[in-house]
């Protein structure tokens, strides 16, 4: 480890931070979703992986480069979102404060609207 990597621990491994701060995504790449208030993302390395974790709603993508990891991760938090949505009256208190986080983030796209 570097001077410029902090240690965090998962579990029993450990993983180390690459220097720089969080980025933010702020898009999905679903055409039904539109991102209104942008994730902050932290990046991990993980036995070689680049893993990616929206910090607010604990969600993870992984690849094996950085165009990868967003791409899992853009694809994982539309599938909460949809997931969510749809259990809506059956959360518990965890999921609905992820869900009250995605609410506010992530809008769906009107499809009646025209471009």
């Amino acid at each position: 480890m570097t001077q410029h990597e902090t240690p965090r621990t998962n579990g029993a491994e450990a993983l180390t931070v690459p220097e720089g701060p969080p980025f933010a995504l702020d898009s999905l790449r679903d055409d039904r979703l539109r991102v209104t208030e942008p994730f902050s993302v932290e990046r991990l390395e993980e036995d070689g992986q680049c893993v990616l974790e929206a910090t607010e709603i604990n969600e993870f993508g992984f690849g094996e480069n950085l165009s990868k990891a967003i791409a899992d991760l853009q694809a994982a938090i539309a599938e909460l979102y949809f997931s969510l949505e749809e259990e809506r009256e059956r959360l518990g208190a965890d999921l609905e404060n992820v869900w009250s986080i995605l609410s506010q983030k992530v809008h769906r796209v009107d499809a009646t609207r025209s471009a």
